[in-house]
């Protein structure tokens, strides 16, 4: 999976490696899959290639030039520390996805949903202002101010209509399967007419981090975090490959990992 570094996101690029024993090996692996299986079939069209499949554009002009008009369908993990803005990064996108009739899948193991609709309508209400300028969430979120809470009203309307689908975690924790469930659903409620990728769908986990084991079974030992976030990561590559969507994964890391991604970066460019 690539690994976006917030920071130096509009530097992001992914540069596959391939050594000599690689090759040699994958080399050696087809000849025998080809002894086994007879000759492979024509291989299905590549929907990037042709045209077919279209990238979710971020607000940011620099960055969708960076990542070839967007995000493409794919498992995408921004990786970052505490307080960078993550989350706020990943709404942008999703109401700019919503907004050019991109169905969105957000799903919030943290906030819950008044403060995911908060933050929505703060945005949808800054980028009317022309100035780009949104009033505070928590405002809204709180209701603190009579004449702001008046002014919103068309925005908490106009939430209502986007094709944005809310879900927070519970009581009982979120685990890593219901992400293939939750996007395999999302298609069904929006098909591709066009064919694979014509139509593409945004889902964002928020984050990755706070996801939990699944219901034990009689006999199984319980996952560790790693092994969680593993299967989440999984998952969600699995359900972008076979549903043509775009899943973006937050992580949170620590801050000396957040210096090192960001010197790598560097050293790279």
């Amino acid at each position: 999976l690539p690994m976006i570094p917030f920071r130096r996101l509009s530097n992001y690029t992914l540069r596959p490696v391939r050594s000599l024993a690689q090759k040699s090996l994958a080399a050696f692996a087809l000849t025998a899959l080809f002894a086994a299986c007879g000759p492979p079939e024509a291989p299905p069209k590549d929907p990037q290639s042709d045209g077919t499949a279209k990238p979710i554009a971020t607000p940011w002009p620099t960055v969708n030039e960076k990542l070839r008009g967007g995000f493409w369908p794919g498992c995408h993990v921004i990786a970052g520390g505490t307080g960078d803005g993550k989350t706020q990064l990943a709404l942008q996108t999703a109401v700019e996805a919503a907004l050019a009739n991109v169905p969105v899948l957000y799903i919030a193991l943290e906030l819950d949903r008044a403060q995911l609709i908060a933050r929505i309508v703060a945005l949808l209400m800054g980028r009317q202002s022309g100035s780009g300028h949104a009033p505070k969430w928590s405002d809204l979120y709180y209701g603190t101010d009579a004449r702001l809470m008046e002014r919103a009203v068309p925005y908490f309307e106009q939430v209502k209509t986007l094709p944005i689908r809310l879900e927070e975690g519970d009581a009982f924790g979120w685990h890593a399967q219901r992400l293939y469930r939750r996007i395999a659903g999302l298609r069904e409620r929006h098909p591709e007419p066009n064919g694979k990728g014509s139509a593409p769908l945004l889902v964002v986990l928020d984050y990755l981090q706070l996801i939990a084991d699944a219901p034990p079974i009689p006999g199984t030992r319980s996952l560790d975090l790693r092994e969680r976030i593993g299967r989440a990561a999984y998952l969600g590559r699995i359900a972008a490959r076979d549903f043509s969507a775009a899943v973006l994964l937050l992580s949170a890391v620590a801050r000396d990992s957040v210096t090192k991604m960001a010197k790598i970066v560097k050293d790279d460019e």
